[in-house]
């Protein structure tokens, strides 16, 4: 053969090599297709929702803790008088020990049905609810969730904080008054301590 056929056919066995390279690399290059239009959700994603969770939880705790430490305000230093915040969150503590008040799911307080009609008890729980409205929405904004769904885990912990003997509301409506702890000399009606 002559050299100049001879380079002819190694440029075209070159090309024909890379061409044949450049197809196999093709086929055998990745490819992820996702056949669904909705997003991926990821575990991080429940990983932040539960961190929001726990300090919601922390914080509905917190406000607990300073609507007991408020109920149990007495005169100030100067012999003021409690402020009306504390005698409206003492009359609702009074009335959930006895049955006429109980906390519900949705966390607020709430009259039974056949409850004393008392107007000024109405009253108070209307104040402690419009104050715990408030608290709600300000955790709400801050965390960015509904305020039903802060409202419903401060109902939770709530109901889970009731003592025996108190009634609490479900989210069906019904009234459940709490059984006495096992081992419990009695309720809050039969001088039994707690």
């Amino acid at each position: 053969m002559r050299p100049r056929a001879l380079a002819s056919r190694a440029r075209a066995a070159r090309a024909l090599a890379a061409c044949a390279l450049v197809a196999g690399l093709a086929a055998c290059a990745p490819r992820v297709q996702v056949a669904t239009d909705k997003p991926i959700v990821l575990e991080l994603h429940i990983r932040v929702e539960q961190e929001v969770r726990i300090k919601l939880d922390r914080e509905v705790d917190a406000l607990m803790d300073e609507e007991r430490a408020a109920a149990l305000t007495r005169r100030s230093l100067d012999g003021a008088p409690p402020p009306p915040r504390a005698l409206a969150l003492r009359a609702v503590a009074a009335a959930r020990q006895t049955g006429q008040a109980g906390e519900g799911v949705d966390g607020y307080v709430a009259l039974p049905d056949g409850a004393e009609d008392d107007a000024q008890l109405r009253g108070q729980v209307a104040r402690v609810n419009a104050e715990r409205r408030a608290e709600y929405a300000e955790l709400a904004a801050e965390h960015g969730l509904p305020l039903a769904d802060v409202a419903a885990v401060a109902g939770a912990r709530r109901v889970a904080a009731a003592r025996p003997g108190e009634r609490v509301r479900g989210a069906d409506g019904a009234w459940v008054t709490l059984p006495p702890s096992p081992g419990a000399a009695g309720g809050p009606h039969d001088g039994g301590s707690r």
